[in-house]
């Protein structure tokens, strides 16, 4: 996920990264590991991932910080739905 440089704090991030859990609840992710660029980690650790350390990258010599995110539970699409109001 890259967020152009001139649109960092516009939130454009903390919608993609919501769209992203979204999608991955559907899809019964109950985790998510995250090699990411060292000047996004703080972005990340923002919305509730938290560091476990780094993996290697390029080049040699290269470390990106390692984050781990537990996919909070929510309704999956199959799962019975709840009372509904009438429109």
């Amino acid at each position: 996920m890259w967020v152009h440089p001139r649109r960092i704090g516009s939130g454009v991030g903390t919608l993609l990264f919501a769209h992203l859990i979204n999608r991955l609840r559907i899809m019964g992710v109950t985790r998510l590991r995250i090699a990411s660029d060292p000047n996004a980690e703080g972005f990340y650790i923002r919305m509730g991932a938290h560091r476990v350390g780094d993996v290697a990258s390029k080049p040699a010599g290269r470390a990106l910080p390692l984050l781990i995110l537990r996919v909070p539970a929510g309704r999956r699409p199959n799962a019975s739905p709840g009372p509904h109001r009438a429109a």
